[in-house]
């Protein structure tokens, strides 16, 4: 049987709208924090040894992003977020209802690798197994 790793990392930098929405995967591993300039150990083929399957869901966004989002839905013009570099640095900003977003964007992501990992098994067998 071939050995891998599955990872997963829930932060990620990203224009707001967004936040919360597309489940990205990549096969080249990952590095926890990375994307909020809090970079951790890498989790890939070359620290871990076996292929790495990293699957991400931003959660947040940099104040400098959201400023010029809003801005330009507000339709003041479109602003570079390098024009904002340094104001509300390391300040980052997430839905107020996160927790429930990061709940069900688990299930839905570990119901995913489950049924792939595991053929034959149904929804029904997943819920079964946590109860």
């Amino acid at each position: 049987m071939r050995k891998q790793t599955v990872c997963r990392e829930l932060a990620a930098p990203v224009p707001a709208p967004r936040v919360c929405r597309p489940i990205q995967r990549a096969d080249t591993g990952i590095t926890p924090g990375s994307g909020v300039g809090n970079a951790r150990a890498a989790l890939n083929a070359e620290t871990l040894g076996v292929p790495v399957i990293a699957v991400g869901v931003p959660t947040v966004v940099d104040a400098a992003t959201l400023t010029c989002d809003v801005l330009a839905e507000a339709g003041k013009g479109e602003l570079d977020p390098a024009a904002l570099q340094g104001a509300g640095d390391g300040l980052i900003v997430t839905p107020k209802d996160i927790d429930t977003q990061v709940h069900d964007l688990a299930k839905v992501i570990g119901y995913g690798i489950n049924l792939a990992l595991h053929t034959g098994l149904t929804i029904g067998d997943v819920e079964l197994f946590l109860s």
